[in-house]
């Protein structure tokens, strides 16, 4: 349960309680020619505080329910990428045979409900231009993170190759992660995966450097 249902609660009283003894003393005021009623004992001759707590009743219902709002709201909070669980410039120098795939995994976290749009952003070498993946969208409905993934692929036959990995959250707030970086040595004599073949569950089992 929210905090702000109870500033919420106490301004519906404090509304509650105003507005009928403003309505009760304007009655008062055109039948009996005064403002004075009595409530609880006590007796109130003027329609300001009567006002004062219809004031401060509406404020409290609309700070309150502007509170309840954003929690609601969904914010992304945080962007990671890793490999293996590693994260860094470069968490992994593998030699095998090419082409050869690498696995990214990524985790997004947010607050509230809705839908993040998101992207995973390669870069070949430090100055390589940057391609991104296609938007892809993961709901969330409660949960406070989620984990998604992009695979890499190095199609070149033979020579040495840097990655980045970015994972850029595009809305509905943007926030970009740092990059996680690998470099592949592609060599036909390495023991590995032959060509062509499926990918390992885990770019773990692969042979490092």
């Amino acid at each position: 349960m929210s905090v702000w249902l109870i500033p919420l609660a106490a301004g519906a009283i404090l509304f509650l309680v105003g507005l009928p003894l403003l309505i009760w003393q304007v009655v008062r005021a055109v039948t009996a020619g005064t403002t004075e009623v009595e409530i609880l004992g006590f007796k109130v001759k003027s329609p300001y505080a009567s006002i004062v707590l219809i004031v401060i009743g509406g404020a409290f219902i609309w700070f309150s329910t502007d509170k309840l709002a954003e929690e609601g709201r969904l914010q992304v909070v945080d962007a990671k990428v890793a490999i293996d669980g590693r994260s860094g410039a470069n968490v992994l120098e593998w030699t095998t045979t090419c082409p050869a795939t690498v696995e990214v995994t990524g985790v997004i976290a947010a607050t509230g409900r809705g839908t993040v749009t998101y992207e995973f952003i390669r870069q070949l070498g430090l100055d390589g231009q940057e391609e991104p993946s296609q938007h892809a969208t993961v709901d969330f409905s409660g949960t406070k993170s989620v984990t998604v993934t992009d695979v890499v692929v190095i199609p070149f036959p033979e020579g040495t190759y840097y990655y980045q990995v970015v994972l850029h959250v595009v809305g509905p707030t943007e926030r970009r992660s740092d990059a996680v970086g690998f470099t592949v040595t592609c060599d036909s004599d390495a023991e590995g995966m032959p060509p062509g073949m499926p990918p390992p569950p885990s770019i773990g089992v692969g042979p490092p450097g």
